[in-house]
């Protein structure tokens, strides 16, 4: 446990961290990681961790029009989709990279275990497959009679309460920006699973500093 035998207890140095937490959007996790304990690490990560999911759950619930269950049953059905497989996504994601740092730690690989990297040969698959399930779900529940996105009968996203334009943050390793005009609803799920994915990427890659440095993405 950090703090305690600090006689016995790897610093932020020889687990090859830096001196201080690498933030996240130049906010306010900026904790010095010392050299002969690892607190100042637990700190980092729960700072990053926490300011990530805060920031998410803005995005997919801050703007929502009001919708009664009962008087607007469609509507808040969509609406809770939304956040709900975007948050399941989230956490999807953040346990399948951990299992992969995870396997390399062990020595099973030595590759960058973030996409579009090789992985572990399953990450990217098991992703994928969740991405897919996040975007079906939020179109089943908000894609009108056929439950599909691009139908005439979408809830439009100023229906459902929704940023236009998306966050414009940049996902890292080149994998553009997010910040496109958010016009229906196949705009809408994108936004939601671009944001959702600069979320998770960065938080992963702060933690493992010792494979991989933070993308300057992380922190503009």
């Amino acid at each position: 446990m950090c703090g305690g035998d600090l006689t016995k207890e790897a610093g932020g140095a020889a687990l090859g961290w830096p001196a201080t937490c690498p933030n996240f959007e130049n906010g306010t996790c900026t904790n010095v990681i010392g050299s002969d304990d690892c607190t100042g690490i637990a700190d980092c990560l729960a700072c990053i961790g926490e300011a990530a999911v805060k920031q998410a759950i803005q995005l997919y619930f801050g703007a929502l029009e009001p919708a009664d269950p009962k008087t607007h049953k469609a509507l808040n059905k969509c609406q809770q989709s939304i956040g709900r497989e975007a948050a399941a996504f989230l956490a999807t994601k953040s346990k399948v990279l951990a299992k992969c740092w995870e396997a390399r730690l062990k020595g099973l690989h030595a590759n960058d275990c973030t996409p579009p990297a090789a992985g572990d040969g399953k990450t990217l698959p098991a992703i994928m497959r969740a991405a897919s399930k996040r975007d079906t779900e939020i179109c089943r529940a908000c894609g009108g009679k056929d439950k599909k996105c691009g139908g005439g009968d979408d809830f439009a996203p100023g229906d459902i309460g929704f940023i236009d334009p998306c966050t414009a943050v940049t996902l890292p390793s080149g994998g553009g920006t997010c910040g496109a005009p958010v016009g229906d609803l196949g705009a809408l799920s994108t936004c939601v699973g671009c944001v959702t994915e600069f979320k998770v990427d960065c938080v992963d890659r702060a933690a493992v500093p010792e494979f991989v440095p933070v993308p300057p993405e992380c922190n503009q």
